[in-house]
């Protein structure tokens, strides 16, 4: 006479939640590490464009600078970063300034810039010009455009 075991226990439904468990967790790990990386990835993109801007307000003042020492007849295209902004210039301070969202940076410039305009995206053009000021004296002053 042969015996019979008595049939297993089955761990099933045990084994199905705790795999469960385990996929939540994992899920929920996942989530919070895309989150991380999303403001990672947005602190190293204004990071990258504070920069373009400090790097641009350099540029426009060092070509304004050449073209106001050089004179008459002057002018410049810049290539522009990818980015938009605005510019203007401190008459008091004699400063070049690049704003966009929020942020600002300036440079000190030899000649009065003509600039106060937004939307400088690809190129700007400069240009040597003569402007009168309050008392009708003519000056040397750098005009910055949107268009040539």
């Amino acid at each position: 006479m042969t015996k019979t075991q008595p049939p297993l226990p089955s761990f099933r439904g045990q084994l199905t939640a705790e795999w469960l468990m385990v996929v939540l967790i994992s899920l929920t790990l996942l989530g919070i590490a895309a989150g991380a990386v999303s403001r990672a990835s947005g602190a190293q993109t204004s990071l990258a464009e504070r920069n373009m801007l400090r790097m641009e307000v350099e540029e426009m003042g060092h070509y304004a600078d050449e073209i106001c020492v050089m004179g008459s007849g002057n002018a410049r295209t810049v290539a522009l970063a990818p980015v938009g902004f605005a510019l203007g210039y401190n008459s008091s301070s004699k400063n070049l300034t690049i704003s966009r969202n929020g942020w600002n940076y300036a440079r000190a410039v030899l000649c009065q810039i003509e600039a106060n305009a937004t939307g400088y995206v690809g190129r700007a053009y400069l240009r040597f010009q003569r402007m009168a000021d309050a008392g009708g004296t003519e000056r040397p002053a750098v005009l910055i455009a949107t268009k040539p």
